[in-house]
């Protein structure tokens, strides 16, 4: 599979992302992985941000009506389309842009914030998307990624598919290793501060939830972590 078959899922999943994010169990996942992006954000100062793989603009609008500057770029133009329509019924001014995270459109050093958020699982060339979200930011600025967890990505693997609207469509999932991210963030120049798994209270007993990977750009030495109080981090 590739981004094209991705971007197939995606045109299926379009019309109903937002509500679907908001009401079915099995999306509680996003719920969780809010929670903990949100905390990280309260820890850092930012003001342009680059809001990779933004789907329907989930973080770019909130960004954006914390008065940040935001520029949000996806794959697909069905969900740009969506996040485009949510921010003029909102009155927010957000650019957003079709553009693959394998080619990051924005200028070298050029935003405080990247987040990639519930993304790269399905992009099988990691550690180009990794160098191209960090070549973007500013020495000192800060890149949350999200995502699916490792064990679960690593279950479903990438022949993986679901059914929207009555049709089969592929949800590929690459990287069932954690220490794929935290090699291409290293190889990327990216100072990790904290991998943050939150498992998830099921029927069935606990059930592993989101990852959250936070880390910084910076020419200077070892920074400390910065962990949300609640969170379980393992450092690399």
């Amino acid at each position: 599979m590739d981004c094209n078959d991705v971007e197939q899922a995606y045109d299926h999943c379009a019309r109903t992302y937002d509500e679907d994010h908001s009401s079915h169990a099995s999306w509680e996942v996003t719920a969780v992985e809010e929670i903990v992006v949100l905390s990280l954000l309260r820890h850092i100062r930012f003001n342009d941000v680059l809001d990779a793989a933004t789907g329907t603009g989930r973080y770019a609008v909130r960004l954006a009506q914390m008065g940040k500057r935001v520029v949000g770029i996806d794959v697909n133009e069905q969900m740009l389309e969506r996040a485009r329509v949510k921010a003029a019924q909102l009155g927010i001014d957000i650019e957003f842009q079709r553009a693959s995270v394998l080619a990051v459109p924005q200028a070298d050093e050029s935003v405080d914030l990247v987040i990639c958020a519930l993304a790269l699982g399905h992009v099988k060339d990691l550690a180009t998307a990794v160098r191209e979200l960090v070549r973007v930011l500013r020495c000192g600025g800060h890149l949350i990624i999200s995502d699916l967890h490792p064990d679960i990505q690593k279950a479903w693997g990438p022949n993986y598919t679901m059914v929207v609207d009555g049709q089969e469509v592929p949800f590929p999932n690459y990287h069932g290793d954690i220490r794929e991210y935290l090699d291409s963030l290293d190889a990327a120049g990216a100072e990790l501060l904290a991998a943050i798994d939150v498992p998830m209270q099921q029927q069935r007993g606990l059930f592993p939830g989101p990852l959250v990977i936070f880390a910084r750009k910076s020419d200077r030495g070892k920074v400390e972590p910065v962990v949300p109080t609640g969170a379980r981090a393992a450092r690399a």
